[in-house]
């Protein structure tokens, strides 16, 4: 649950100029316990099941042209399975009356209005609103910023993905989603490392000199803080000029949220989870729905590479690029370039990666999991990986056979199989220890 609620101030700034510009209100029966309130202009929010919403109370009603009266929603997370919200409740209906041009405990200060004014014309994009009015006595209760908080919910599972959207124009970028959440939006909650940044603005500034301008937006960022602008065109002497639109400060991982609650993130060809289904309709922190979580981030806060290489592996794995019973790095890496995904997910800046010593840390941590007894496997009769042969024309006792068999280990008698691509023998279970004829470098 967050703070506050957060609309964008373009959205809520239309609402109040049509309220003050109304010379009739709506009145509600709420507002007969509101012994301040009069025939006023306002901003109403309304706390519905289907999210929170902001009207004007001015006569004629503004109506869009679907016939709905016209309003702004508060933009937050939603999660998936339960549809929990992550805004603040609205505890009395009478906390829902944003009067614009008067108040209990203005003393002299901005008045509503006069703030949202005062954030279109600096470009403070973000509205945000504390939901106890007491806190109107503070001056707390309004806020407009650059940036706003509570962007991604606190205790989000984090996976890799490879995510697209319009704003830059279909291109995919690396990042880690929110597993099991989507924006109000429906886009996905993507966080990315700086490398993806940098290769983001690039695609944007090659097509912003290709297109015309204001076609999409311009990133400009430090190693700790990024812009999102926009053009405009004026047909007058100042021709293109740039306009604010976001601001995004890295977080404490070292990733940017580029585009969260503004941009329609969604998955680059997802690929399946372990039980067929697409990534993000299971439980947070769970593959396949069952009791193993997998956990990106660690008992510190900070991102768990190995937890992440883990999933990363399971959705090869589902996706059969990678065979189920894999259970060293060494195998690992004979399929898929694992040490360019563990440099892709690193916070890091130029000068700033991950050490050999952290990397060979690393990996034995993802060796040692992928080991860990109930790990994916295949075998005699189940196995549909094409690089596995569980059979053999020969005997315990070496003489030819007239068929083939279910192939097992000559010395410790596990079940096993030959692997095409690493070109060696392994057992089926990766949990099995190494024996003399069968043994993982």
């Amino acid at each position: 649950m967050t703070r506050r609620l957060w609309w964008r101030v373009t959205d809520v700034l239309p609402l109040a100029e049509h309220a003050v510009a109304t010379r009739r209100h709506r009145t509600y029966d709420l507002q007969r316990n509101v012994d301040w309130w009069g025939d006023a202009p306002a901003l109403i929010w309304v706390s519905r099941p289907d999210g929170d919403l902001l009207f004007s109370n001015g006569i004629p009603d503004w109506y869009d042209r679907d016939g709905t009266v016209h309003h702004a929603r508060a933009e937050t997370w939603i999660h998936i399975r339960t549809g929990a919200r992550g805004n603040p409740a609205q505890v009395a209906e009478t906390h829902g009356i944003l009067p614009l041009k008067t108040g209990r405990y203005l003393k002299g200060r901005r008045t509503l209005l006069d703030l949202l004014r005062y954030a279109a014309r600096h470009e403070l994009n973000w509205f945000g609103l504390d939901p106890d009015p007491a806190s109107e006595e503070t001056s707390s209760r309004y806020l407009v910023s650059r940036s706003r908080a509570d962007v991604v919910p606190p205790d989000a599972i984090w996976i890799p993905a490879t995510v697209t959207c319009e704003a830059v124009d279909g291109a995919s970028f690396e990042a880690l989603i929110a597993d099991g959440y989507h924006s109000t939006l429906g886009a996905v909650l993507a966080r990315f490392p700086l490398p993806q940044v940098r290769r983001m603005r690039a695609i944007l500034t090659d097509l912003n000199d290709s297109d015309t301008p204001g076609d999409y937006p311009t990133l400009t960022h430090t190693d700790q803080e990024l812009c999102v602008y926009r053009q405009r065109y004026d047909p007058g002497e100042f021709g293109c000029h740039h306009f604010e639109e976001d601001r995004v400060d890295r977080d404490a991982d070292g990733y940017f949220t580029v585009g969260a609650h503004w941009w329609r993130w969604t998955l680059q060809e997802p690929l399946p989870s372990a039980n067929g289904r697409p990534e993000g309709t299971v439980p947070p922190g769970h593959l396949d729905g069952g009791a193993q979580p997998v956990a990106p981030a660690s008992d510190s806060g900070q991102v768990d590479p190995a937890g992440l290489a883990m999933r990363w592996i399971d959705r090869h794995i589902a996706a059969h690029t990678l065979p189920p019973g894999i259970g060293s790095v060494c195998d690992v890496v004979r399929y898929v370039d694992l040490d360019a995904y563990l440099e892709s997910i690193a916070p890091r800046t130029d000068d700033v990666r991950f050490g050999e010593d952290a990397i060979g840390q690393i990996k034995r941590d993802i060796t040692r999991r992928l080991q860990a007894p109930g790990r994916p496997m295949c075998t005699y009769g189940t196995c549909t990986f094409a690089g596995h042969d569980h059979t053999t024309g020969q005997g315990p006792d070496g003489r030819e056979l007239d068929g083939p068999i279910p192939m097992r280990c000559g010395h410790c008698g596990q079940p096993a199989h030959y692997d095409s691509r690493i070109a060696d023998y392994r057992h089926d279970d990766p949990a099995a220890a190494d024996c003399f004829l069968i043994h993982r470098p």
